[in-house]
């Protein structure tokens, strides 16, 4: 397992040279495939999953993304820019024993949301089996949470010793783009962002998230480089499956660690919405405040944007819902871009509506009825917001 490791990793670093190591990188590869293969004629191959793998690879994080990525690079079409695409198996006596392009390719599928299940509580727990988390009956809840920030901490690490990032993002079709955002944003926890209310129950805890968010920045960084491919995507996933809310604010998140390099993200993310311009009033709120929180963290600039425009379009009612959802946010936002989003929201609402006329179309009234209730809510840590701003 080690010297297998090590070879993947040392195979796809940038001075890894072609032909002979490129076709060892295949074999080892082709290892880390028929393992997988015969682990999943064991279990049954619609029985695999990301607890399979994890107890595989004996709850060792380096162990089982060392063993996804070498089932992700073997393929008779790698992805290309990897340096890896095979000849063939014709030159130099090479013999690639693969199997079927079918299985291959199923494999691969399983193996992503395999890997993408792997920072879920589900895998994070799996060890209370062999008894190896103790509680205590003070510090249960927050022995958990410290193991769970722990189990993310090692799957930063291990992908960032791996280097599976770039393989995993163009080994991932449409359909599976949804999740690999999730565990993406999982992996780089952005509930620690800010200090957890679990943080100050003992030192042990300030060095768990600590050692987190120094685990997530160095990931981030690497994520960095995979922008362009990352976000594109995401965009591509978006445009031909939808923009659900909750992958809106995976979208939101991720923005926060590894920005795009398109600042009119929000707006894309808008048209896959369905908004076309023509009534704003077809939009779900959660969906405006999902894409506000990405257009603060990707620092665009409310000038000329069509999410600007959707907003102006909104009733005050709509708008003060889009408001109460950004206070509301639980993941990490830039304060400056949310500012900056707040001023347009405030000053659309500081503009007096017309009075309507006391023969108002009844369904206009009673699908905001709900709206109108939580309009006087407006948050005041808003309005210092919008006034620095």
């Amino acid at each position: 397992a080690a010297h297998l490791f090590g070879g993947l990793c040392r195979l796809s670093s940038s001075d890894a040279t072609p032909g002979r190591e490129a076709r060892l990188f295949q074999a080892l590869g082709g290892i880390c495939t028929w393992a997988l293969a015969a682990v999943c004629r064991v279990v049954g191959i619609d029985r695999f999953s990301a607890a399979i793998l994890w107890e595989f690879a004996s709850c060792y994080a380096l162990w089982a993304l060392a063993l996804a990525k070498g089932v992700l690079i073997f393929a008779t079409c790698p992805p290309q820019g990897t340096g890896l695409e095979p000849d063939g198996g014709k030159s130099d006596g090479a013999v690639f024993v693969a199997l079927p392009l079918e299985d291959t390719e199923r494999l691969q599928r399983l193996v992503v949301g395999a890997v993408c299940g792997l920072p879920t509580v589900s895998v994070a727990f799996l060890a209370e089996v062999d008894g190896e988390i103790e509680e205590s009956e003070d510090n249960s809840l927050v022995e958990r949470h410290m193991w769970l920030t722990r189990h993310r901490t090692m799957l930063a690490g291990g992908m960032v010793e791996t280097g599976i990032a770039g393989v995993l993002i163009g080994a991932s079709g449409a359909e599976a783009v949804c999740d690999l955002a999730r565990f993406f944003t999982t992996v780089l926890q952005p509930d620690v962002v800010r200090d957890p209310q679990w943080v100050a129950s003992c030192s042990e805890a300030i060095v768990t998230v600590r050692e987190a968010r120094a685990a997530a920045a160095t990931l981030a960084q690497q994520l960095q480089g995979q922008a362009a491919a990352l976000w594109g995507s995401i965009n591509n996933a978006a445009v031909n499956l939808g923009t659900p809310v909750g992958f809106l604010i995976d979208c939101a998140c991720l923005a926060y660690f590894v920005r795009p390099p398109d600042m009119a993200l929000a707006d894309r993310l808008l048209a896959a919405s369905g908004y076309n311009g023509a009534d704003a009033m077809l939009i779900d709120t959660s969906v405006l405040t999902a894409l506000c929180a990405v257009a603060a963290n990707v620092a665009q600039q409310p000038r000329c944007s069509a999410l600007s425009e959707a907003i102006a379009a909104l009733p005050h009612e709509s708008r003060m819902l889009v408001v109460a959802g950004l206070e509301r946010w639980r993941g990490p936002i830039s304060d400056i871009g949310l500012g900056r989003w707040m001023r347009v929201l405030s000053c659309a609402s500081a503009t007096p509506a017309p009075e309507q006329q006391p023969a108002a179309s009844p369904p206009q009234a009673s699908s905001s009825g709900d709206a109108g209730a939580a309009a006087p809510m407006r948050p005041p840590a808003l309005q210092g917001l919008a006034k620095e701003a």
